[in-house]
């Protein structure tokens, strides 16, 4: 049975991987152009938690899951919790420490 698990948590890790890469993909830039131009005198070093929400196309209203705040309104399923975390990538002002040299 210890088998099983592993060769099919061994088919879901691959999958995920692969599915990370935009292989024959082009990817459009235009949207980045127009939310840099816009922030571009900003300075990004005094954005607290290096996160900024202005800077993000939302997914979901992050504001509405606060620390401490739960309510029914505000369960979180993986829909939500991904749309959130899209959300706080996009709204990111440090640069991704993966993607840098």
């Amino acid at each position: 049975m210890k088998k099983f698990y592993t060769v099919i948590f061994s088919i879901f890790l691959v999958q995920v991987v692969l599915a990370q890469e935009p292989r024959g993909k082009e990817i459009d830039t235009l949207w980045q152009h127009q939310i840099n131009q816009v922030f571009q005198h900003l300075d990004l070093e005094r954005v607290p938690h290096g996160v900024l929400l202005d800077y993000a196309m939302e997914f979901t209203d992050v504001s509405a899951y606060g620390p401490g705040e739960l309510y029914d309104s505000n369960r979180v399923d993986i829909d939500v919790f991904t749309n959130i975390y899209k959300t706080l990538y996009m709204g990111m002002t440090a640069p991704d420490p993966v993607s840098s040299p």
